[in-house]
């Protein structure tokens, strides 16, 4: 069974945007231009996302695009 997404967005601020300031990270529309983002980052939310109940199988169908910020994140999250 999946987690709810805010269970999910508060294991996401604290095991991989921890080095952020929470808020930046809620109101970024582009994580990554924003600098709040990079390639480990990407690997750390796969790994939250699946700890949290997602299919990994259909993580692996995962974009670039779906780790914008955290509203991809989160339909992400929803369609596995």
């Amino acid at each position: 069974m999946k987690d709810d997404w805010n269970t999910v967005k508060d294991n996401l601020i604290e095991n991989v945007f921890y080095a952020h300031d929470a808020q930046a990270v809620a109101d970024s529309k582009d994580l990554a231009a924003d600098g709040l983002l990079d390639s480990l980052s990407i690997v750390a939310i796969l790994e939250v996302l699946a700890d949290c109940g997602a299919d990994e199988e259909a993580l692996d169908e995962a974009q670039a695009t779906d780790f914008a910020n955290l509203a991809t994140i989160e339909s992400l999250y929803s369609r596995v």
